[in-house]
């Protein structure tokens, strides 16, 4: 069983647009990205970190995939059926 965890939104922009880089390129946004999740995990608050990106969100399957992969129990929605077209 998995503690704590935590989603974390990877969004294309913090990796293609220069500004929200800061100047940096994106292997160093990578980097810093990994010692994050490092420090997060050692503090002892959290013991496992998911992604995500807005294609997982729209589609809703991979989303749910990834929270349970992190020991998230999610109920089941009576009118998830009403997108089964979105759904992979």
């Amino acid at each position: 069983m998995i503690g704590d965890a935590a989603l974390e939104f990877d969004g294309k922009a913090k990796y293609d647009d220069a500004a929200m880089r800061a100047g940096q390129v994106p292997s160093a946004v990578v980097k810093a990205e990994k010692a994050r999740e490092r420090r997060l995990v050692r503090s002892g608050g959290i013991s496992a970190i998911g992604r995500c990106d807005a294609e997982d969100v729209a589609l809703r399957l991979p989303l749910a995939r990834i929270l349970r992969d992190l020991d998230v129990q999610l109920r089941p929605r009576q009118n998830a059926r009403m997108w089964p077209h979105r759904q992979v």
